[in-house]
């Protein structure tokens, strides 16, 4: 085996682990996103130079059906735009749309006792946007 195939399975297992890191990340309980899961998500930046992967596995996630999942995915994303590498700044700038998408596409959720995020999720994109 070339030192080239052993990196590509060393990617590989890097993806589906950030796949799992960003469910677990963003999952629909109604607490902080655990430091690990975030940490794992700045650390594959780090180590693979890109965080393409990380915009990807969110797109993947039901986001628009959850207010308390789209929040914690805006949490992860301002902390991984924050301390990842360089470049998730210029990849970020790519992924505008995504983000207005998630701010124009919410429900609404529940209306009752704390479950409605919509406004804070709205101004916390906003807030994402003007600082990009």
């Amino acid at each position: 085996m070339n030192q080239y195939s052993l990196r590509m399975a060393d990617r590989v297992k890097a993806e589906q682990e950030l796949i799992t890191a960003v469910r677990k990340a963003t999952n629909t309980d109604e607490t902080a996103p655990k430091r690990k899961h975030v940490r794992n998500c700045i650390v594959f930046t780090h180590d693979f130079k890109t965080s393409m992967p990380v915009w990807e596995s969110m797109k993947s996630q039901p986001l628009k059906a959850n207010d308390v999942q789209c929040f914690k995915a805006i949490i992860t994303l301002h902390k991984l735009i924050r301390e990842g590498h360089h470049v998730t700044i210029q990849e970020a700038l790519t992924q505008t749309k995504f983000l207005e998408d998630l701010a124009h596409g919410l429900g609404g959720g529940v209306h009752n006792g704390w479950q409605n995020y919509s406004v804070l999720i709205r101004a916390y994109i906003n807030f994402l946007l003007a600082k990009l």
